[in-house]
């Protein structure tokens, strides 16, 4: 149900992340912006799997020290 959803959307989705960094003084090539939601993505799965009350504040966590770096 959601890869199809996310091909779809994909470039949308990508523009808006761009949009919100950019905000934030972050600029990143596209490259990046594959790790940083690889990173993030992971991050949550990981989190689920270990069944962590919180995989929102893990992924949080890992995204802001990706990007204090």
């Amino acid at each position: 149900y959601l890869a199809p959803l996310m091909r779809e959307m994909r470039a949308e989705f990508d523009a808006l992340l761009v949009a919100v960094l950019g905000r934030a003084g972050v600029t990143l090539d596209h490259r990046a912006l594959m790790r940083l939601v690889a990173l993030v993505d992971g991050t949550v799965v990981n989190s689920l799997i270990e069944a962590d009350p919180d995989p929102r504040a893990a992924a949080r966590t890992a995204l802001l020290a990706e990007l204090d770096t």
